[in-house]
């Protein structure tokens, strides 16, 4: 019997949520500097955790690439197989159509829909790290400000994926098909077979 989630994966997905979370509230007080007016107390802390997201979101990468258990990298990135694509859309067929019902589609542990979408979540949360250490750092004014152009676009796009992603994942809980600790927990509270790898 192995865990359902992997401890390690257990702790960087908490902490990355936690950090993005952070990030995201801050945006929204925050006072960037300008020529008028210092930057306040909320913009350093949108800097330190957007520092810490970056170095979550390269550990995560380096647990999808390195973990024996787990959801493979390939079904997070599904788009370079022509195998994975079928199964990806075959999948997303069968969620759309008991979404049309009414109903949650029937649970699979290995399901390419929901791990393709949690892939797309740490592309997009990488490409916000990325574009918010380019503005950091880069010297060149028009790179700075095509990186701080995609950092404000993509920044919707993650509040809707947070909300979205959380919204799932208490539906799912209370519907009974998946259960919070297994993602939240640092113990091992729920087991499966082994060879069933469903960690995300």
């Amino acid at each position: 019997m192995t865990a359902r989630h992997l401890t390690s994966t257990r702790l960087v997905h908490g902490a990355l949520a936690l950090a993005v979370m952070v990030q995201l509230v801050t945006s929204l007080i925050m006072q960037v500097p300008q020529e008028t007016h210092p930057e306040n107390v909320f913009y350093e802390l949108h800097l330190a955790s957007g520092y810490v997201s970056a170095g979550l979101a390269l550990a995560f990468w380096l647990l999808v690439v390195l973990r024996t258990a787990g959801t493979q990298a390939g079904a997070l990135l599904p788009w370079f197989s022509r195998t994975r694509r079928r199964a990806f859309w075959q999948d997303a067929k069968r969620h759309l159509q008991a979404m049309r019902q009414g109903q949650f589609a029937e649970y699979r542990a290995a399901s390419p829909f929901p791990a393709a979408v949690q892939g797309l979540g740490l592309l997009l949360i990488s490409a916000m790290a990325a574009t918010g250490l380019t503005f950091t750092f880069v010297q060149d004014d028009g790179l700075r400000g095509a990186a701080l152009w995609a950092h404000g676009l993509m920044a919707d796009l993650v509040w809707a994926y947070l909300i979205g992603h959380g919204l799932m994942a208490l539906l799912h809980h209370y519907a009974g098909e998946q259960d919070l600790a297994d993602i939240w927990s640092l113990g091992d509270p729920h087991y499966h077979h082994e060879g069933t790898r469903h960690d995300s």
